[in-house]
């Protein structure tokens, strides 16, 4: 935040925005740009690969407008001074490809172009993993998801209430200032008694916001797009939860004896459910962004 404000007690003078730059050195193109080097790669001694992480690589290939995969992977590949060759795969973590479609998309043609692909699951240690534990705990005995109040306050309310409000406030932001134009000159024109510079003055404000409307509808879908970025990473993480726990279950059915394989699966059921209800719910959430 830019300090412009006066302040005679601490020997703080007004700075502007030009005199502050003038004041501060440069970064010429080469040591501010992202370049290969700020991509990850990783050796992974058991797999014996170079592991590539997808999100730093998305990012770089599309800020550096790269057209062709395999350039990209060469450009990062030579800036980590690591040969493209079959060691060369790629990480990324399970949630980024529930929250990005683009992502996930690139993981597609990755793996379609033959490069080993690995997805991480969620840490153990998450926040989003322990509350799922605990709302497990809450539920013992809930046979489906529709009994299974813990697990359902888990996915509730996690992207609606992120999105609620910003969406209308970006129609109120076009919409109220072309209606309260509208209705200011229609009123202004029946008053035929009133002064000309009142009309006018009434008038001008109306205009005014109208010109300025799409300024805050920018405002407010860049507030829109935060949040929902915001939440879909929040709706993203819960799930990755939730299918690790269902992986985690689903191997556990096949060590225990059979009176407690039904506790087992009952919870995999209700975690199905809930995984089922936030896909739907992110699904949704994406649609109506893009509407």
């Amino acid at each position: 935040m830019l300090l412009k404000e006066s302040y005679a007690s601490t020997g703080i003078t007004e700075v502007t925005t030009f005199e502050l730059l003038e004041s501060l050195p440069s970064l010429n193109e080469s040591l501010s740009s992202y370049n290969g080097e700020m991509v990850p790669i990783r050796h992974n001694s058991r797999l014996g690969k170079n592991l590539i992480q997808l999100e730093d690589f998305y990012k770089y290939s599309t800020i550096n407008n790269f057209e062709d995969g395999d350039a990209a992977i060469g450009a990062v590949c030579e800036s980590n001074m690591i040969s493209v060759d079959g060691s060369i795969g790629f990480m990324v973590n399970e949630a980024s490809l529930y929250a990005n479609d683009e992502l996930a998309q690139l993981a597609e043609e990755v793996k379609t172009a033959g490069y080993p692909f690995y997805v991480s699951e969620i840490s153990s240690s998450s926040n989003y993993y322990k509350n799922l534990q605990e709302a497990l705990a809450l539920d013992e005995g809930a046979t489906c998801f529709e009994e299974s109040q813990a697990l359902q306050a888990f996915c509730e309310g996690v992207l609606e209430d992120k999105l609620a409000g910003v969406t209308n406030g970006i129609n109120n932001a076009v919409g109220g200032a072309v209606n309260n134009f509208t209705n200011t000159f229609n009123a202004r024109k029946r008053q035929l008694g009133a002064a000309a510079d009142q009309i006018k003055s009434k008038v001008t404000n109306g205009f005014n916001a109208v010109k300025n409307a799409p300024g805050n509808a920018m405002n407010m879908i860049n507030n829109a797009r935060n949040a929902f970025t915001n939440g879909a990473n929040d709706v993203s993480n819960r799930l990755a939860a939730i299918n690790k726990t269902i992986r985690e279950k689903t191997a556990q059915l096949q060590q225990v004896p059979g009176n407690a394989k039904m506790a087992i699966q009952n919870q995999i059921n209700s975690l199905r459910g809930a995984a089922s209800a936030l896909q739907q719910k992110l699904v949704a959430a994406k649609n109506n962004f893009v509407h």
